[in-house]
């Protein structure tokens, strides 16, 4: 979280003005004390994804867009790269990267022009947002994934440490009862001794 905050903050201060929409309670937390304008604010999702919590928040993120309310969309969370190693990523999800398509040379020649139905406005009108929620779903999946993965790695850790207290905490006590062994049997040999 830390991390990825980090990360948000940096790459605000290129801005001049920013808003911000907060997924967790830390991120809520450390931009409101901060007094960013929080644009939303989404709790309890990173635990458990789900596609329409995504959803949710790309249709809020898209109507700030469409009103104009921000230039810029921009996803900062935790990429999954192994279950030791995630790191903060910043991805721009809007306004969407022009791609470039390059025909293919078969060597044969449009015979005619081709008529599409329905229109390249409606279909991106469709896909963009459908885009947008999966980018956003990604990003969720991966930010959860990534907490159980160091969730994993420091309850490893901490069996690891509680393994090797308790033999060393068991070395100890066994040296312990060894040496009240040892001195009962040098007391009765003493006594004995003393007997005869």
């Amino acid at each position: 979280n830390a991390n990825v905050i980090k990360e948000a903050v940096e790459h605000m201060k290129e801005k001049e003005k920013v808003s911000v929409i907060t997924i967790g309670q830390k991120a809520r937390d450390y931009f409101r004390k901060r007094a960013y304008d929080l644009d939303g604010e989404f709790i309890h999702i990173s635990e458990d994804p789900h596609y329409t919590d995504a959803q949710d928040i790309g249709r809020l993120a898209i109507e700030l867009y469409r009103q104009e309310l921000v230039d810029e969309i921009y996803l900062v969370y935790t990429e999954f790269v192994s279950t030791i190693n995630h790191k903060p990523k910043t991805i721009k999800i809007l306004p969407v990267e022009s791609i470039e398509v390059g025909e293919e040379d078969t060597g044969k020649k449009a015979i005619g022009l081709m008529e599409y139905e329905p229109s390249p406005e409606i279909v991106l009108d469709f896909l963009i947002p459908k885009y947008i929620e999966s980018m956003i779903y990604g990003a969720l999946v991966e930010a959860s994934v990534s907490e159980q993965g160091a969730r994993r790695v420091a309850m490893e850790s901490a069996t690891d440490n509680a393994t090797e207290m308790i033999d060393a905490l068991e070395l100890q006590f066994n040296r312990a009862r060894q040496a009240s062994i040892t001195q009962e049997i040098a007391e009765i040999v003493g006594g004995a001794e003393a007997l005869n």
